[in-house]
């Protein structure tokens, strides 16, 4: 309970440092930021830390990330102290601040509860989180060491490991815990952040509507973006039931869901498991099938698809498994991005280079955020900056022509843009993702019954945007201000030219963007530029005929509703309503699913084209969405006439009430029924099976420094042949937690971990496999060697200083294969089987 209240207090204390300048730049949302405050004092802290470590202003240990919290306090101190209105919103945002700490804590504390019972680090990539979190907090120079690949810098997006290490290192809680505890403030702080947002939101809708709407709007944004999953869960628990009925399941493309008894025979299409034993699924990892689409459908799958060809996952689905990816650590600086622009279109006057002179602070700040996007996950850099230059140049549009609008809005996004770039350059010089453009793809596309199912929730709630332009009144941007008497002969007739052309002008260029991208991917098509599983540029009459009927009703249903939101924006905007960033912002969510349709971004999974494409773009997605929808719904049922409102509210409360199935189904499942040992160390799994195992991390953390080298074993396993000789039995492979173990488990250097990833996170070159290679042997060779002069002989060049032997090696390495290390080298630690060896150190001594 001390490590949780410490990280807790740590994660309070940055927020509360960051409210002078939450103050400042979200002073027109009704809890001026204070939701935001966190995710705002973290990402500034984080990149603080690494500037500092990278010029090499400290050593790693809780004392460098205590002092950089102390700097950043007293930087915030400055700016409060000249800031005359700083005590006035203090005093103003203190019920404020006592809701969002509120929020903040449950939110925390209970998925720590959550945690507690199912905080084993050993599934999926899990270990690779794990491994850079703990490079963060022991890599002795930065950039941080990659422990999978001794000697190189890490090359991946680490910037969410390194907010995570700030929590864990300044609070001194033991990383195995501190991984569980990070998620936790990845909830909480996501959570406040929407709730910010959507109270801001519908709060500019009504600026004297009564507090508890805005509250529901807020709450409801929480609800969508953390709690809400697929509808197909409700499938789930019916199958699980036996209230499946094939014909249905089948029409709602589920049929792959259907529970057909274990001794079911091959007509079966579903799934060859009998009922739950409780109210909830109870076979293992049920919500799994939830984030592929390809598990939904008939069973066995085409054999195109036995590997998922899309991941289609939820914040809810990441929270429930765990993963310390990116894309979840990236959720919080989302929304913060999001929450920039909202209060660049609510502010008033010309952006430009000289506001940069007024206050080059702010211009700091935004080139922190904004560059921290892609320091934490490079996909929503791609999204979100676009997203501010687009605000910038709409709010100057207001007061300028075309030209002067777009010149002053590139003046002023310039100055952030080069800082970031040139304050982020030692991570982006390391950098090397395997790439290769933008392809157009021309698969089966993704079935409309999946679409709704996935997203529907999501796309009707923002739809409901398009209410405010159904209403009556003066306004001669309303469409009932477009039409003349509906009793006369010429009811569709327009009442006035000018309130036409007004109308139809953005109405056409709404049109153009949502058809601009389908007319960009038919040019990629006819040039043969596309991809699908197996297959790439097969051209146009492959793209067009290899697309299902389902697929197209799938791209025509995200056209129009782009169509319809972009027009809602351009109309609302144009008279500044308070609704137009609702519907812009459901207007990218939608174009968002709709691009994951047409193109692909081709990368190290090109086999599977659009693998992470769909994944990360929906994702994106599913965040704006929530904020869009929560809003939008809201607002939709404030304006309804009283007597109708029943006929509204229902529906939606019936939709809201099926998405969340999944969470409520699946948090005992994952949870084990909150039956298991409660725990937050993430390494307790390691110590119940093997204490010896446990007691050696323990050891190493403890005594090895962060620029040695530990050998352990390679991955691949060896048995002595016939003749005597070391023969390969099978080759290494990634995702198991067991390989690997001492680079991901402590952050120490090893000479080679998960060759797939390596390879992921460096690009495919004959270089790096050649390398990759050449390290495992090495290894393998200090763990076959017949001679202590060959095993010596390769720990130079390894530049190793210890050898682990415990049963994983001694089962990869069988057959009495192993050296007699205690012969040669000196004996540091043992316990049990686990045995550490340490290279002798020679010293030159003078003689007379």
């Amino acid at each position: 309970m001390t490590d949780v209240l410490a990280f807790w207090g740590v994660a309070i204390v940055i927020g509360a440092l960051a409210l002078p300048l939450a103050f400042r730049f979200f002073g027109r949302f009704p809890d001026t930021g204070v939701g935001l405050a966190f995710t705002l004092g973290l990402t500034l802290v984080a990149a603080g830390y690494f500037f500092l470590r990278v010029i090499g202003a400290f050593s790693a240990g809780q004392g460098g990330f205590l002092l950089v919290i102390a700097l950043f306090g007293l930087a915030t101190c400055v700016i409060a102290a000249r800031d005359r209105n700083f005590k006035e919103t203090f005093s103003r945002s203190f019920s404020s601040i006592a809701v969002v700490s509120g929020l903040f804590s449950l939110l925390f504390f209970g998925f720590a509860v959550f945690w507690a019972h199912t905080s084993d680090i050993a599934n999926t990539e899990q270990p690779m989180d794990f491994l850079y979190l703990n490079s963060m907090l022991v890599s002795p120079d930065y950039p941080p060491h990659d422990p999978w690949f001794s000697g190189e810098n890490a090359s991946y997006h680490y910037g969410g490991y390194l907010q995570a290490a700030v929590l864990t290192g300044a609070s001194g809680v033991w990383p195995a815990a501190g991984y569980g505890l990070s998620l936790a403030a990845l909830f909480a702080s996501a959570g406040t952040a929407a709730f910010s947002l959507c109270s801001a939101l519908t709060r500019w809708l009504w600026p004297r509507v009564s507090r508890s709407w805005v509250v529901f709007a807020a709450g409801l944004g929480v609800v969508l973006l953390l709690l809400s999953g697929s509808l197909a869960s409700s499938f789930e628990l019916a199958s699980a039931h036996d209230a499946d009925h094939q014909g249905v399941y089948t029409a709602f493309g589920v049929e792959g869901l259907v529970r057909c008894g274990s001794e079911a025979d091959e007509t079966c299409t579903g799934l060859r498991l009998g009922g739950s034993s409780t109210w909830y699924p109870d076979d293992h990892w049920v919500w799994w099938r939830m984030s592929r689409m390809a598990y939904w459908g008939p069973h066995p799958p085409p054999p195109e698809t036995v590997f998922p060809t899309t991941v289609t996952e939820t914040p809810s689905f990441s929270f429930i498994l765990g993963d310390l990816h990116p894309h979840v650590m990236s959720i919080p600086g989302v929304l913060l991005a999001i929450g920039v622009c909202a209060a660049l279109w609510r502010g008033r006057g010309r952006l430009c280079w000289q506001g940069h002179r007024r206050l080059p602070w702010y211009c700091i700040v935004i080139a922190l955020i904004f560059g921290s996007l892609a320091f934490v996950n490079v996909w929503d850099v791609l999204v979100f900056s676009p997203l501010l230059a687009v605000v910038v140049f709409a709010r100057n549009l207001r007061t300028q022509t075309t030209s002067g609008a777009l010149w002053d809005a590139i003046s002023w996004l310039t100055p952030p843009a080069l800082l970031a770039v040139v304050a982020f350059s030692p991570w982006w010089l390391d950098f090397s993702p395997e790439t290769g453009g933008v392809y157009a793809y021309s698969g089966e596309g993704t079935r409309i019954e999946h679409v709704l199912l996935m997203w529907g929730v999501l796309i009707v709630f923002s739809l409901t945007v398009l209410y405010w332009l159904l209403q009556r009144g003066d306004n001669a941007w309303s469409l009932s201000a477009l039409f003349g008497n509906p009793r006369l002969p010429g009811a569709f007739r327009c009442r006035h030219e000018a309130v036409m052309r007004s109308f139809t002008q953005p109405f056409f260029v709404a049109f153009g963007v949502a058809v601009l991208p389908f007319a960009v991917w038919l040019i990629f098509v006819a040039f043969q530029r596309t991809a699908a599983p197996y297959h790439v540029g097969d051209g146009v009459i492959t793209a067009f005929s290899t697309r299902t009927g389902g697929a197209w009703a799938a791209l025509l249903l995200y056209g129009f509703a782009l169509w319809f939101l972009a027009a809602a924006t351009f109309l609302l905007d144009r008279r500044r309503h308070a609704a137009a960033p609702i519907a812009a912002l459901a207007a990218l969510g939608v174009l968002l699913l709709y691009l994951t349709e047409l193109f692909l971004l081709r990368d190290a999974l090109f086999f599977l084209p659009r693998f992470n494409t769909v994944f990360k773009l929906s994702y994106q997605a599913w965040i704006v969405l929530s904020i869009a929808g929560a809003s939008s719904v809201v607002g939709a049922m404030r304006i309804t006439v009283p007597r109708f409102r029943p006929y509204v509210v229902v529906p939606l409360v019936v939709l809201l009430g099926a998405s969340l199935v999944f969470v409520i189904t699946n948090v005992p499942n994952r949870a084990g029924g909150f039956n298991t040992t409660v725990s937050l160390d993430g390494l307790r799994y390691v110590q119940e099976a093997d204490g010896a195992e446990y007691e050696l991390i323990r050891w190493l953390q403890d005594n090895v420094e962060g620029d040695e080298i530990v050998v352990e074993a390679s991955g691949r396993l060896w048995e002595r042949g016939d003749d005597g000789m070391p023969v390969l039995r099978q080759g290494a492979s990634s995702y198991n937690s067991s390989v690997s173990r001492v680079g991901y488990r402590t952050g120490l250097q090893t000479p080679i971990g998960w060759p797939g990833h390596e390879i992921t996170w460096r690009g495919r070159s004959q270089e790096l496999l050649d390398e990759i290679t050449r390290r495992q042997d090495l290894v393998d060779l200090i763990y076959t060697a017949p001679s202590e002069a060959q095993v010596l002989a390769a720990l130079q060049e390894t530049g190793a200083s210890y050898v682990v032997v415990g049963m994983l090696e001694r089962s990869a390495y069988s057959g009495g294969l192993l050296p007699p290390f205690g012969e040669f080298l000196d004996t540091v630690f043992v316990e049990g089987n686990v045995s550490v060896f340490r290279v002798p150190i020679s010293e030159t001594v003078a003689t007379r």
